[in-house]
């Protein structure tokens, strides 16, 4: 279970490495301001057609097929990490599962979602994965970046959890940063995982607990 969801990882850090080329937007929208204890939000459902799933996401973002991605990537990175971008995200396609893409362009935010097979995934599997993670940062980002973990929390059963880990990575080259969000979500025999990449730290749990399965 947990090798699978390495693999996952793996991927996600690699779209994480190109992605941070992309200069974040400093705006911030009002979807950016939920705060840790914050229950009511503004936002829209999302149907994963493919999955029999909906997700709820901020209104601001807009699903976007992989062609119209690639082309917002384009006008946003260099020619040399959007070529590295297509096939990397041609990698991240193939895993197991259905790919959703969700963009800010306020913000120039992506959630990207994987609906995948039902993964159960125990208290301890959630360490393991966390492990994977601290490696997968070591090994992906460049010598210019440096990450801390922010948080990372477990809660529920191995067949009803919902598992979240967000990192803040600073590049000491172009003085940016942006954190990474993982959040990953099992119930009624269902699997799904969100990545939010962003400019700033956001509290994204209240759209997480949304969803419906």
């Amino acid at each position: 279970m947990v090798k699978k969801l390495s693999i996952y990882i793996a991927f996600l850090f690699l779209a994480t490495t190109v992605c941070s080329c992309i200069e974040a937007g400093k705006k911030m929208v009002d979807w950016m301001s939920v705060k840790e204890g914050d229950v009511q939000v503004d936002g829209d459902y999302h149907i994963l057609e493919e999955d029999g799933a909906r997700i709820f996401l901020p209104k601001v973002f807009k699903r976007y097929s992989m062609a119209e991605y690639q082309q917002v990537l384009k006008k946003l990175l260099s020619e040399a990490d959007y070529k590295l971008n297509l096939a990397q995200l041609d990698q991240k396609r193939s895993l197991d599962g259905n790919l959703y893409i969700y963009f800010d362009e306020e913000s120039r935010s992506t959630c990207s979602v994987n609906a995948t097979t039902f993964t159960p995934l125990t208290k301890d599997d959630a360490q393991q994965l966390l492990g994977y993670m601290r490696l997968g940062n070591e090994r992906k980002l460049s010598f210019d970046e440096e990450y801390t973990k922010v948080s990372a929390k477990y809660s529920g059963i191995p067949e009803n959890y919902t598992f979240k880990s967000v990192y803040r990575i600073y590049n000491n080259k172009t003085k940016l940063e942006y954190f990474t969000s993982l959040y990953i979500v099992t119930r009624n025999n269902k699997t799904v995982m969100y990545h939010l990449l962003t400019g700033a730290p956001v509290y994204f749990d209240p759209f997480v607990n949304k969803i419906e399965l």
